[in-house]
C-alpha cells in the first residue's frame, strides 16, 4: 500500500542520508525509486540476510549491486 511504500522509501533515503561520503556504493542515475526496487529485489533472492538490521541490509545490497569502480 502507499503508507508501506513511503515508509519503505523514506527509511532508504535515511540510510543513504548517513552513508552519503562513505564510497559504499555509487548511486549517481539511479532514481530513489530504482533504488529501492533494487533492495527490495536483493532481499527477495537473499532471505537469509533478512535477520541483520535494516540499514545493514540496505547498504549491503546496495554494495553488491552499485559498486564504486576504480577508474
Amino acid at each position: 500500500d502507499d503508507y508501506s511504500d513511503g515508509l519503505c522509501l523514506g527509511f532508504v533515503i535515511g540510510v543513504l542520508d548517513i552513508s552519503f561520503d562513505t564510497r559504499l556504493y555509487c548511486l549517481e542515475k539511479a532514481t530513489n525509486k530504482q533504488i529501492v526496487m533494487v533492495i527490495v529485489k536483493w532481499m527477495r533472492a537473499n532471505p537469509e540476510e533478512l535477520h541483520f538490521p535494516a540499514k545493514w541490509i540496505v547498504a549491503k545490497a546496495l554494495f553488491n549491486v552499485f559498486p564504486c569502480r576504480d577508474e
